[in-house]
Protein backbone atom coordinates (compact mmCIF):
# COMPACT_ATOMS: atom_id res chain seq x y z
CA UNK A 1 0.00 0.00 0.00
CA UNK A 2 2.21 3.05 0.97
CA UNK A 3 5.67 3.08 3.71
CA UNK A 4 4.26 0.05 5.10
CA UNK A 5 2.38 -2.86 3.45
CA UNK A 6 0.43 -3.37 6.23
CA UNK A 7 -3.10 -1.70 7.62
CA UNK A 8 -2.72 -0.02 10.81
CA UNK A 9 -5.35 -1.45 13.74
CA UNK A 10 -7.61 0.42 15.28
CA UNK A 11 -8.16 0.13 18.93
CA UNK A 12 -11.19 -1.43 19.76
CA UNK A 13 -14.90 -0.13 19.72
CA UNK A 14 -15.06 -0.79 23.06
CA UNK A 15 -12.35 1.05 23.84
CA UNK A 16 -13.49 4.20 21.86
CA UNK A 17 -16.57 3.49 23.53
CA UNK A 18 -15.44 3.93 27.08
CA UNK A 19 -13.36 6.67 25.99
CA UNK A 20 -16.63 8.61 24.47
CA UNK A 21 -17.97 8.43 27.35
CA UNK A 22 -15.49 9.95 29.84
CA UNK A 23 -15.21 12.71 27.42
CA UNK A 24 -19.32 13.37 27.40
CA UNK A 25 -19.02 13.41 31.03
CA UNK A 26 -15.42 16.04 30.92
CA UNK A 27 -14.38 13.11 33.57
CA UNK A 28 -11.36 11.63 32.04
CA UNK A 29 -8.97 9.90 34.50
CA UNK A 30 -6.16 10.92 32.55
CA UNK A 31 -5.40 12.66 29.18
CA UNK A 32 -5.62 11.50 26.15
CA UNK A 33 -3.64 11.49 23.26
CA UNK A 34 -5.40 10.30 20.09
CA UNK A 35 -4.31 9.89 16.85
CA UNK A 36 -7.19 10.36 14.07
CA UNK A 37 -5.65 8.40 10.97
CA UNK A 38 -7.17 6.63 7.83
CA UNK A 39 -5.88 3.15 6.11
CA UNK A 40 -5.80 4.88 2.74
CA UNK A 41 -3.54 7.80 4.01
CA UNK A 42 0.07 7.77 3.34
CA UNK A 43 1.19 10.28 5.57
CA UNK A 44 -0.63 8.03 8.86
CA UNK A 45 1.26 4.95 7.71
CA UNK A 46 4.42 6.86 7.21
CA UNK A 47 3.98 7.74 10.79
CA UNK A 48 2.71 4.39 12.23
CA UNK A 49 6.53 3.18 13.18
CA UNK A 50 6.39 6.32 15.37
CA UNK A 51 3.70 5.94 17.11
CA UNK A 52 4.12 2.34 17.72
CA UNK A 53 7.39 3.81 19.50
CA UNK A 54 5.42 6.13 21.64
CA UNK A 55 3.33 3.76 22.69
CA UNK A 56 6.23 1.42 23.50
CA UNK A 57 7.23 4.34 26.19
CA UNK A 58 6.19 3.08 29.30
CA UNK A 59 6.70 6.39 31.22
CA UNK A 60 3.97 8.23 28.55
CA UNK A 61 1.83 5.69 28.68
CA UNK A 62 1.56 5.30 32.56
CA UNK A 63 0.18 9.23 32.46
CA UNK A 64 -1.56 9.64 29.25
CA UNK A 65 -4.28 6.95 27.09
CA UNK A 66 -3.33 6.60 23.74
CA UNK A 67 -5.66 5.78 20.99
CA UNK A 68 -5.78 5.60 17.48
CA UNK A 69 -9.14 6.28 15.66
CA UNK A 70 -9.62 4.75 12.25
CA UNK A 71 -11.71 7.40 9.93
CA UNK A 72 -14.65 5.17 9.99
CA UNK A 73 -14.54 4.67 14.01
CA UNK A 74 -15.15 8.67 14.53
CA UNK A 75 -18.85 7.77 13.93
CA UNK A 76 -18.54 5.85 17.55
CA UNK A 77 -18.01 9.41 19.62
CA UNK A 78 -21.35 11.26 20.29
CA UNK A 79 -19.57 14.26 19.31
CA UNK A 80 -18.38 14.96 15.95
CA UNK A 81 -14.47 15.55 16.87
CA UNK A 82 -14.45 17.58 13.42
CA UNK A 83 -11.64 16.23 11.77
CA UNK A 84 -10.94 16.98 8.56
CA UNK A 85 -7.68 15.79 7.41
CA UNK A 86 -5.06 12.70 8.21
CA UNK A 87 -3.43 12.10 10.08
CA UNK A 88 -4.77 14.56 12.77
CA UNK A 89 -3.41 14.13 16.72
CA UNK A 90 -5.29 15.67 19.68
CA UNK A 91 -4.47 15.63 23.50
CA UNK A 92 -7.51 15.87 25.09
CA UNK A 93 -7.42 17.11 28.80
CA UNK A 94 -9.09 15.79 31.81
CA UNK A 95 -11.70 18.56 31.44
CA UNK A 96 -12.60 17.47 27.60
CA UNK A 97 -11.30 20.33 26.06
CA UNK A 98 -8.21 19.46 23.59
CA UNK A 99 -5.05 20.57 22.04
CA UNK A 100 -3.95 19.91 18.43
CA UNK A 101 -0.54 18.87 17.90
CA UNK A 102 0.96 20.23 14.42
CA UNK A 103 4.62 19.42 15.21
CA UNK A 104 6.60 17.11 13.36
CA UNK A 105 5.61 13.18 13.11
CA UNK A 106 8.13 11.05 15.32
CA UNK A 107 7.91 9.55 18.45
CA UNK A 108 10.45 11.74 20.63
CA UNK A 109 8.35 15.06 19.03
CA UNK A 110 5.16 13.30 20.31
CA UNK A 111 6.38 12.64 23.54
CA UNK A 112 7.46 16.12 24.00
CA UNK A 113 4.61 17.80 23.19
CA UNK A 114 2.58 15.29 25.64
CA UNK A 115 5.23 15.86 28.56
CA UNK A 116 4.94 19.87 27.87
CA UNK A 117 1.28 19.74 28.15
CA UNK A 118 0.83 17.76 30.71
CA UNK A 119 3.21 19.47 32.98
CA UNK A 120 1.51 23.10 31.91
CA UNK A 121 -1.93 21.54 33.34
CA UNK A 122 -0.23 19.97 36.09
CA UNK A 123 1.92 23.92 36.82
CA UNK A 124 -1.61 25.13 36.94
CA UNK A 125 -3.33 22.55 39.24
CA UNK A 126 -0.64 22.54 41.58
CA UNK A 127 -0.59 26.69 41.45
CA UNK A 128 -4.70 26.85 42.20
CA UNK A 129 -3.70 24.45 45.19
CA UNK A 130 -1.37 26.56 46.56
CA UNK A 131 -3.88 30.09 46.21
CA UNK A 132 -6.69 27.65 48.12
CA UNK A 133 -4.20 26.81 50.80
CA UNK A 134 -3.09 30.29 51.38
CA UNK A 135 -6.80 31.62 51.14
CA UNK A 136 -7.66 29.22 54.01
CA UNK A 137 -5.08 29.97 56.42
CA UNK A 138 -5.20 33.89 55.93
CA UNK A 139 -9.04 33.34 56.75
CA UNK A 140 -7.91 31.22 59.87
CA UNK A 141 -5.63 33.62 61.21
CA UNK A 142 -8.77 36.80 60.84
CA UNK A 143 -10.53 34.08 62.60
CA UNK A 144 -7.84 33.82 65.51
Amino acid sequence: MFGNSHDITPVSNEKIAIFDKKLCSKKLDKPAFVWFYANYCGHCHSMHDDWKKLEETRDIDKRVNLLRIESEQKSLLSNDPEIYGYPTLRLYKMNGKFVDYNGPRDAKDFKKFVENNITKNKNKKLSQKKKSEKKKRSKKKKRN
